[in-house]
């Protein structure tokens, strides 16, 4: 991956450079990238460096379906990397979209109301990816957030 300072990686006139700095803000991420398709969507997340070891991907090779816009934020010095993503429709139908991949790989994925999108304000929702443990990182974070529309995870009981 290509990192880089945080700035809006897909600059449209309907883009809200004030969402992306109130989420930055809130997270704390200071790196962003363009996303590419890694061997393994699992490791990146956990923030190791293998992630493209081997020849097999855990992941489709179109994002569209389930991934829209993605890209990738990070905190320097820290596993925490989440794949964002900026997804149409309704959130039950994103959470659908996400519910396999999220889950076949042991992430959380959250899906945001379209209020904080940067992509496109008032008409995409904001979904992030993120290992279980950056999850657990950001729980309280993420419970107090009244954008917070739902979260996809597996159920441990």
């Amino acid at each position: 991956m290509k990192w880089q300072e945080m700035q809006l990686l897909r600059d449209t006139k309907y883009s809200s450079s004030e969402n992306l700095k109130k989420f930055e803000d809130v997270f704390k991420f200071d790196k962003c990238a363009v996303y590419e398709r890694p061997h393994s969507l699992e490791k990146l997340l956990a923030g190791k460096r293998s992630y493209n070891a081997g020849n097999k991907y855990d992941t489709p090779p179109y994002l569209g379906e389930w991934l829209d816009h993605a890209e990738l934020q990070k905190v320097s010095g820290t596993a925490r990397v989440v794949a964002i993503a900026h997804d149409y429709g309704p959130a039950d139908s994103v959470h659908s979209k996400i519910a396999e991949h999220v889950l076949s790989l042991d992430l959380v994925g959250v899906i945001f109301d379209s209020k904080v999108d940067w992509y496109y304000p008032g008409q995409s929702l904001l979904v992030m990816i993120m290992s279980k443990e950056t999850y657990n990182y950001y729980y309280y974070d993420l419970l107090a957030n009244h954008h917070v529309v739902d979260v996809v995870k597996k159920q441990y009981y």
